[in-house]
């Protein structure tokens, strides 16, 4: 007798006399005996138990060793022969394992649903690989022991020996151990299995008890548990095989992804509570956010109806209701015969609650299910279940839940936009919806919402801006009105060139829902903080700033924070007068050669005439440096020189970058030092740079250019 059920009979006798008489009768039969150790609470019976473990693991590993036996379908053959209907019958027990294909569905599934389907057929035939193959060895042998238990055989052993002496079990019997073997492969692989008695001495092999002995069924059992062990665990296509999903959750009808599942711990009580599935379902239980809070409005009143139920002090209605009822709210497997619906509407009212914390979602029609539950319920019990839905406290709904359901039904959008505008503060839950949706979802609601927020202003004319320059469309006149109303015009050319990076890189256009994942968004903010404009002048805290926004994927945020340096004007940097700096170092060469004539003609007035030396026309020709080729009067290599030509030609004084690349040298040669010989050329004559990389382009200043044409026209006239 088991302790716990001991404990609870003794609970049960109300005489003083008979619980004295019971408890020495379990002291006579061992059922309380404990430890003779004193102050402990070691028991007797659990180091018996421990030992019996010991030899029962030593058992079964020395019947695995003895047991050399190779599957090689004779027993497979054995269990197929027979009448027809014998035939169908066993073969049916290894085919069930694993679905079976729905051929009024195939053709229709989408390709992931089509990748599970294939994974759980290949699940479901592996499953049955290894059904079969234990079935094999415990048929060889069961087989090995009747013949040992045979009288015209005794004393003699061997399953090899067994079956040269031919078949000592029935089909009935072979029947029995495959579908022992079905069961224990299908425990094996089963995620939430749980200890069944009957796996370990099932009621198909009890009858084989006289065939064999006690000790020879255990010996079966003990066989099937080390090769169970042997079997590998299970994975994915398992998994699916078994109605479970890839990672082992159980599919249900109200969490068939297992998403749900996932996020709650959820116990074995409360899944079995939720296996009444309603008779009319709505888009809301395809919502994880939503369903979860269903869910655990019936839970409490199923806890409701429980107390309910074991107060002995309230009368019900109907016999058959109350237990109906009890039975599904601890978790039984029952039938209907009497179709009730009361669980149904309890779901339903459930789910007009939830529907509440939603402005933008309509009620539902629960006029039949508070009909239904006053024809059912005690008044004391609906008065309960009643107040339980209108009172129970249900977590808020968060930007990131709400962001999660916009695209469920067409109410998805309108939800999300009521949202958005309620609360205590609407601006902060403006801000923490937008950040996990994608940017074309922001615009939506951005649309749709009123708000002075200046951030949200910024962020909604740039998306519209990077629309635009995605539909080759033009700035529409109301667009600049705004943008000059919300940042300095210093800025105009950086928000114009940061809108074109934003259009190719597919800001507003993108089909994926949900926001950018942090490595998108990373690669984003590193193309935007090319420009030097936005670069310039970020200090370290700012930079760290941006740098956790982008490890959270808050993308709105960071267009903000940019966006938000563009209200103050841009930092004024140097502007070159370049023709006064030409005329002004004109001035000054004039002026020292000047200076250098008159001070060469008093010392050659101190000194007397030079001493000349006589060289030959041959070796002033030797000693005379080679004079370099000039361009524009400067000497340029040839690559330069034809860099700079093809800019003054072109009418923008601008270059393609492979135009570029190609007149120094082809896409190996590098850039970099061409420009820097043309810039050390001219800087004595501008004081700046002369051509730059501006984007995937070469380019010179416009003025320069035409200074520089001047120039050409000059040399060509000489």
């Amino acid at each position: 007798m088991d302790r716990d059920f001991s404990k609870w009979l003794l609970s049960q006798i109300k005489d003083p006399v008979l619980v004295d008489r019971m408890k020495a009768r379990m002291e006579e039969k061992d059922i309380l005996e404990v430890s003779g150790v004193v102050g402990s609470d070691i028991r007797a019976s659990g180091m018996k138990e421990g030992a019996r473990f010991q030899e029962r693991e030593a058992r079964k590993r020395q019947i695995r060793r003895g047991h050399e036996y190779q599957p090689d379908g004779f027993w497979l053959s054995r269990l197929y022969s027979g009448p027809p209907m014998d035939e169908a019958r066993a073969r049916w027990i290894f085919q069930e394992m694993g679905p079976e294909p729905d051929l009024w569905i195939q053709g229709k599934r989408l390709e992931e649903e089509e990748r599970e389907v294939r994974m759980a057929r290949e699940g479901g035939e592996a499953m049955r690989t290894w059904a079969e193959g234990l079935y094999e060895h415990l048929a060889n042998f069961a087989n090995g022991l009747a013949f040992t238990w045979s009288p015209r055989f005794a004393g003699q052993s061997g399953e090899e020996e067994a079956r040269f002496q031919g078949v000592f079990l029935s089909s009935a019997l072979l029947r029995r151990l495959a579908t022992y073997a079905r069961d224990r492969v299908e425990a094996h692989f089963s995620p939430d299995r749980e200890e069944d008695d009957s796996l370990s001495l099932p009621k198909d092999l009890r009858s084989l008890q006289g065939a064999f002995g006690h000790q020879g069924l255990e010996d079966l059992v003990l066989l099937a548990d080390a090769l169970v062990e042997e079997i590998p665990p299970a994975g994915p296509r398992e998994y699916l095989a078994m109605g479970y999903t890839e990672t082992g959750i159980r599919k249900t009808w109200w969490d068939p992804e297992g998403r749900i599942q996932a996020r709650g711990n959820y116990s074995p009580l409360q899944i079995r509570r939720f296996d009444h599935e309603p008779l009319k379902k709505t888009f809301v239980w395809t919502a994880p956010p939503l369903a979860e809070r269903i869910l655990a409005l019936y839970d409490r009143v199923c806890d409701v109806l429980r107390e309910a139920l074991e107060d002995d002090s309230i009368r019900w209605r109907s016999l058959a209701m109350k237990i109906y009822l009890y039975s599904s709210v601890t978790g039984k497997k029952v039938d209907n015969p009497n179709n009730y619906t009361l669980l149904s509407n309890i779901f339903r009212l459930s789910e007009d609650r939830v529907r509440a914390l939603i402005s933008g979602l309509p009620a539902l029609a629960i006029g039949e299910d508070e009909r239904n539950l006053e024809r059912r319920l005690p008044m004391t019990v609906r008065k309960a279940v009643l107040a339980t839905i209108e009172t129970y406290q249900l977590p808020p709904l968060s930007g990131e839940e709400m962001a999660g359901m916009i695209h469920l039904s067409r109410y998805g959008v309108k939800m999300a936009e009521v949202w958005g505008q309620e609360g205590a503060d609407p601006l902060v839950r403006k801000r923490e919806i937008i950040n996990k949706l994608s940017p074309e979802d922001t615009f939506t609601l951005l649309q749709r919402w009123s708000t002075d927020d200046v951030d949200l202003e910024s962020l909604r004319l740039i998306l519209m801006a990077v629309k635009r320059e995605g539909e080759g469309k033009e700035p529409s006149p109301a667009q600049a009105r705004k943008r000059a109303r919300l940042m300095d015009p210093s800025w105009e050319g950086t928000y114009l060139k940061m809108v074109r990076t934003l259009s190719q890189a597919g800001l507003v256009s993108s089909k994926e829902e949900g926001p950018a994942r942090p490595t998108d968004l990373q690669a984003l903010y590193d193309r935007l903080m090319e420009d030097p404009d936005l670069a310039q002048g970020l200090g370290p805290e700012e930079e760290e700033i941006r740098a956790g926004l982008v490890r959270q994927g808050a993308w709105a945020d960071l267009l903000m924070a940019i966006l938000s340096g563009f209200r103050a004007p841009k930092a004024r940097t140097l502007t070159l007068n370049r023709s006064a700096i030409r005329a002004s170092r004109e001035k000054l060469a004039d002026t020292v050669d000047f200076l250098g004539r008159f001070l060469d003609e008093e010392d050659q007035d101190a000194e007397g005439p030079p001493e000349k030396e006589d060289l030959s026309e041959a070796e002033e020709a030797e000693e005379a440096p080679p004079a370099p080729k000039e361009a524009f009067g400067r000497p340029l290599d040839a690559g330069a020189e034809a860099l700079l030509e093809a800019l003054v030609e072109n009418e923008d004084f601008a270059l393609p970058m492979d135009r570029a690349q190609a007149l120094v040298g082809g896409p190996d040669e590098p850039l970099a030092p061409v420009l820097g010989t043309i810039n050390d050329a001219f800087y004595d004559d501008i004081g700046a740079q002369l051509v730059e990389v501006e984007g995937d382009r070469v380019v010179m200043d416009p003025y320069d250019g035409e200074w520089l044409q001047s120039l050409r026209k000059e040399d060509a006239h000489e």
